[in-house]
């Protein structure tokens, strides 16, 4: 499977599809806040889902970390994974 494809996961190297803008803080929207670029990298740092469909992540980019939020189909198509850390020790 084309690693493009996958979910993104907290480790992982990722690109955004779209232009997006970053919610204000964990309660607001983005009004004014943080806009990512087509192709501009971040690492994601949380993914969760918060109900009705949606999923919030938060990732570290240009030494900012903020958080975006989508429905959860559309999370692959937002976000392509570049790049996946795998444990190198333990289970999986």
């Amino acid at each position: 499977m084309s690693t493009e494809l996958l979910t993104p996961l907290p480790g992982d190297t990722v690109y955004a599809v779209h232009r997006m803008r970053a919610w204000e803080n964990d309660h607001e929207r983005g009004v004014d806040g943080v806009w990512v670029d087509p192709e501009q990298v971040a690492l994601v740092i949380e993914v969760k889902r918060v109900g009705r469909g949606r999923t919030r992540m938060r990732v570290l980019t240009n030494q900012r970390i903020v958080m975006f939020s989508c429905y959860t189909r559309d999370l692959a198509r937002n976000w392509r994974v570049v790049g996946r850390q795998l444990p190198t020790s333990g289970s999986l």
